[in-house]
C-alpha cells in the first residue's frame, strides 16, 4: 500500500471528499451533455420532405386501404397522380362508405411546426365526380390536430375546401372549380395553429399535444343511384414538407436518475466499508 492509500485509509473523511468531487463532476458532465443535446434539438428539423419527383413512391410512406382493394397511380414529374380507387362497395344512396387509400408517416415528436403541401384535383368537368384529397396531422395520442383538403361529396354539386385547426373548422361550400390546385401552409407556434390556403387564412385554433404523424388520404364515393353513377377523376399531391422543433429530452429526469444511482452507490460503498 502506497503512502497516499495509507493516508486516505486513516482519514475516512478524505475518501468521502474525493468521492463527492467525482460524483459532482459526473453530474456536471451529464448536465452539460443534456444542455448541448437540448440546444441541438431546439433547432428546426425537417422530418418529412417529398417532392414526388423520383418516379417511385418513397418507402417511408406506409399504405393502407379502407373499403378498397387497390388503386391506380403514377409518380411523374413532381407529383403523385391518383387516377383510380377500386371500391369494395357500390353505394345506392348517400349513407354508404367511402373507398380510401391512406399514405402515412410517423416521425419525431414536434412542438412548434410548419407544414407545407401543394396539391390539385380534376373532376373531369363533371358534377358526378365524388372524390377528395386530404392531409391530416395527428398528435401522439392519435387525435387530429389539423386537416385540410378539397372534397366533392355529391353528384349534384362541385367540391369545396375544408380545413380544421384544433376544435375549429372551415367549409367553403361548393365553390371550387372542377379543376384546380392549392398551396396550403399549416403552422403552430405555442398552442396556436393557423391554416393558410394560397396565403389566405381559413381557420385557426389551439392544440398542445406534440405532432407525431401525417396522413395523406385519397377518397372515392362509388355511387350508382339517381343522378349517378359517380366518377373518380384525378387527385394529385405535389409536395409535402414538415419541419419543426423536436420535443426536448427530459434532462431533469436523467439527472435525477443519475444522482439517485450515485447516492445509492455511495451508500453501498459506505456499508461495505463498515462491514
Amino acid at each position: 500500500m502506497n503512502n497516499f492509500s495509507q493516508f486516505t485509509s486513516r482519514h475516512g473523511w478524505l475518501n468521502s471528499v474525493i468521492c463527492t468531487i467525482k460524483f459532482t463532476a459526473s453530474l456536471a458532465l451529464i448536465l452539460v451533455s443534456c444542455l448541448y443535446i437540448s440546444v441541438l434539438r431546439a433547432q428546426a428539423d425537417v422530418v418529412v420532405y417529398d417532392h414526388f419527383d423520383d418516379g417511385v413512391l418513397d418507402p417511408a410512406w406506409s399504405i393502407s386501404f379502407q373499403n378498397s382493394t387497390g388503386w391506380t397511380y403514377i409518380e411523374s414529374g413532381t407529383s403523385l397522380d391518383v387516377t383510380d380507387i377500386n371500391p369494395t362497395v357500390i353505394n345506392p344512396d348517400s349513407s354508404g362508405t367511402w373507398a380510401r387509400v391512406v399514405l402515412s408517416q410517423d416521425f419525431t415528436l414536434l412542438t412548434d411546426f410548419r407544414v407545407g403541401c401543394d396539391f390539385s384535383w380534376d373532376s373531369e368537368n363533371s358534377n358526378r365526380a365524388m372524390q377528395s384529397i386530404y392531409m391530416e396531422l395527428y398528435d401522439i395520442y392519435g387525435n387530429p390536430l389539423s386537416q385540410f383538403g378539397s372534397v366533392d361529396a355529391w353528384v349534384a354539386d362541385r367540391g369545396g375546401s375544408y380545413a380544421s385547426a384544433g376544435e375549429n373548422n372551415y367549409w367553403s361550400g361548393n365553390t371550387l372549380p372542377y379543376n384546380g390546385s392549392a398551396s396550403v401552409d399549416i403552422s403552430r407556434v405555442g398552442s396556436n395553429i393557423t391554416v393558410l390556403w394560397d396565403e389566405v387564412e381559413l381557420v385557426s385554433g389551439e392544440a398542445d399535444n406534440p405532432l407525431s404523424r401525417v396522413d395523406v388520404r385519397f377518397s372515392y364515393y362509388a355511387y350508382d343511384g339517381p343522378g349517378g353513377p359517380s366518377l373518380f377523376g384525378t387527385e394529385s399531391i405535389d409536395l409535402v414538407k414538415i419541419e419543426g422543433t423536436p420535443v426536448p429530452l427530459p434532462c431533469t429526469l436523467l439527472l435525477f436518475g443519475s444522482g439517485l444511482a450515485g447516492i445509492i452507490g455511495l451508500g453501498r460503498k459506505s456499508l461495505l466499508k463498515k462491514a
